[in-house]
Formats: structure tokens, C-alpha cells, sequence
């Protein structure tokens, strides 16, 4: 059986429609989708506000600072999320998950 588990953080900065990296509060639950065999078993993707973006292979562990892919498809059935602008402060939810769930 797959698992998923969520964290919520908040972003530091203000996320500008054309940036493709935001700054959060605490990285907890954040993985860098490049790390040997990660790819294959697990995501890890981002929601804020109604946007998701997948976390980006440049990513560096522990870190605050994330490059991400942003209006991505999450689940069977989504369509793709609308880029947008985000205040600081907006709540941004973490969750790791088994890529045959998405």
C-alpha cells in the first residue's frame, strides 16, 4: 500500500508569476526528486492557493530555498493548475507521495 504524508509550511517571499523558485518557512517533507531511485518511487509536489508545482531536480536538501516546475497535473483525473502570483505568507502544503498515485 502506497503512503502519503503532508506537511504545511508558508512562503517567506512573495512568488511572481514568471519565478520559478519560491522561499518557504521550513523545508520539512521537501525531497529533491533527483536523488538516486527517489524518481522512481516518489514525488514530492507543492499547493498553493490552487497551483501545484512539482519540486525541481536542482533542488538541495534541507534547503529553504526551491526551484520548482510550476501548473502541473496532480491526480488521474486533474488538469493542469493555473500559474499565478502568491503573497507571502500564503500557506503552502507539502506532500510526498508514491508517483503511481498521481
Amino acid at each position: 500500500m502506497a503512503s502519503t504524508k503532508t506537511y504545511t509550511t508558508t512562503l517567506v517571499s512573495k512568488v511572481g508569476i514568471n519565478d520559478n523558485h519560491i522561499q518557504v518557512a521550513s523545508a520539512l517533507g521537501i525531497t529533491n526528486p533527483d536523488v538516486e531511485g527517489a524518481h522512481e518511487s516518489s514525488l514530492t509536489y507543492l499547493q498553493i492557493d490552487q497551483e501545484y508545482m512539482f519540486v525541481d531536480a536542482d533542488y538541495k536538501q534541507g534547503s529553504t530555498f526551491v526551484p520548482v516546475i510550476r501548473g502541473v497535473s496532480v491526480g488521474i483525473l486533474a488538469q493542469s493548475s493555473n500559474v499565478q502570483s502568491h503573497e507571502a505568507g500564503a500557506v503552502v502544503m507539502v506532500t510526498a507521495t508514491d508517483s503511481k498515485e498521481l
